[in-house]
């Protein structure tokens, strides 16, 4: 046994690949089972109406990092390694842009609450109160960023741990100490966790940061903000089409509304968990098969990352779309088994989450990304246009079928976008997928097949 670890630890410290995917993987599990946690401890401490709030803060803040991320991520690592005599001023020119995307942000709310606008008070400082979040961000970016370019996701794993592992920590004695929290008081906790994880971040990649430089510092900001418009257009888009239902509900049935929605969208998420992680790992493969084998390999690269997710999907989703309310029950509490439909909807739509997921990887790996951008304003549209369809014909379970009228139509348009480029086949997935059932069923059976001397 000893000696089977060992091999393993050989092979793992020896693989670029198979360690960033194990620690990516950590990376997501771990932050998922503190989010989790925190989410199941906030559902007993607060009301629905002051969940729903929380959760349209988280649902806003998580879409403008999200947005932060995408346009300087991918566009400041790319720019360091083809131009590394240029890194100091790359640096410099990326913590720019970032400290001045969280300047506009910090002014919208300080100035909101300055006029006093139509807001609820409670809105308005729970916004305040989360500022000193959004500040630390820019730090916290900064040094993650760098660490990405270094490919250290070790050092990304510590971070992320750290901001989720301290709120969660800190809600859990909030909950213990039978306290009275507000969302305000939240917002402050979310501020705690970023500082702490800015810190972690900025010890871990103190190596990699150069002082900063004023030299060609605009003209450098001019190539991140090109480079990036359309990965960050992408990702926001894509957020964009997956949370409308949460502000349409809120907007008709108030924020008690949000919090069901809420709710069927973190157990969804578990499902999704596969297929990030997937994404994320396929991405540097997909590219180095379109450069080396070309687009067949691509096709067969495709198929296989939808149908190992598929594989743990499908019989997931279908035992909870069959028993949706003991589920919520046991995760939610009685109180919120009224949300069964929804979730019922949200999980048929998470069944065509790999795909998409696949079609954005691919696009981007065979250099469409402007595709990508289109594809996923036309499914942001249809989403939305659907969700506000049928909010109006079936009430608040509307949005969630409308969500899954809407990306059904676009992994369609994605689908016949897709094979013009690359040979893929809908059969060629069903098939992967019955042979990976197939190969892990005849494992098992042998493995308990009884042995005779």
């Amino acid at each position: 046994m000893t000696a089977f670890f060992h091999r393993w630890r050989e092979k793992i410290s020896g693989s670029y690949w198979l360690k960033s995917g194990l620690f990516a993987l950590m990376q997501r599990l771990s932050v998922s089972a503190c989010t989790i946690t925190t989410f199941l401890l906030l559902v007993r401490m607060l009301s629905k109406e002051a969940q729903g709030l929380y959760d349209l803060l988280m649902i806003t803040a998580t879409i403008f990092e999200l947005f932060k991320i995408a346009l300087l991520k991918n566009a400041t690592i790319t720019l360091t390694h083809n131009q590394e005599t240029h890194r100091q001023q790359i640096q410099s020119a990326s913590l720019m842009l970032n400290a001045a995307l969280t300047g506009v942000a910090v002014l919208l709310i300080v100035g909101l609450y300055v006029v006093h606008t139509a807001l609820p008070q409670e809105t308005m400082e729970m916004l305040l109160f989360y500022c000193p979040a959004l500040i630390m961000l820019v730090a916290a970016h900064h040094f993650e960023i760098q660490l990405l370019a270094a490919a250290d996701f070790k050092s990304i794993f510590w971070v992320q741990l750290t901001r989720h592992g301290i709120i969660m920590i800190s809600v859990s004695g909030l909950f213990l100490s039978g306290y009275a929290v507000t969302v305000a008081d939240l917002a402050l906790v979310q501020s705690v966790g970023v500082t702490a994880s800015a810190i972690t971040a900025w010890r871990l990649a103190r190596p990699l940061i150069l002082p900063l430089s004023a030299d060609a510092l605009f003209g450098w900001a001019g190539k991140i903000l090109r480079f990036g418009r359309f990965v960050a257009g992408t990702a926001i888009l894509s957020d964009i089409a997956r949370s409308a239902d949460r502000y349409l509900v809120a907007n008709m049935a108030g924020t008690a509304g949000t919090a069901l929605y809420s709710v069927s969208g973190r157990i969804t998420n578990l499902t999704d968990l596969p297929a990030s992680a997937v994404a994320e790992i396929s991405f540097p493969k997909t590219v180095r098969a379109m450069a080396e084998e070309g687009k067949e390999s691509v096709a067969n690269l495709f198929e296989w990352s939808v149908a190992a997710n598929w594989v743990f999907l499908l019989p997931v989703s279908l035992l909870i779309i069959l028993l949706p309310e003991p589920v919520l029950r046991i995760v939610a509490g009685a109180q919120y088994t009224e949300a069964a439909p929804i979730l019922q909807w949200m999980l048929a739509t998470g069944l065509l989450l790999p795909f998409m997921r696949q079609f954005g990887n691919t696009m981007d790996a065979i250099g469409k990304p402007h595709l990508n951008f289109y594809i996923n304003l036309l499914i942001a549209a249809c989403c939305i246009a659907a969700e506000l369809t049928l909010l109006s014909l079936a009430g608040r379970t509307g949005a969630a079928m409308g969500l899954f009228v809407g990306m059904s139509v676009g992994c369609g348009f994605a689908y016949a976008t897709l094979r013009k480029y690359v040979p893929i086949r809908i059969a060629g997935v069903a098939m992967k997928t019955f042979n990976i059932y197939k190969q892990s069923f005849a494992f098992l059976f042998q493995k308990l097949k009884p042995t005779h001397e």
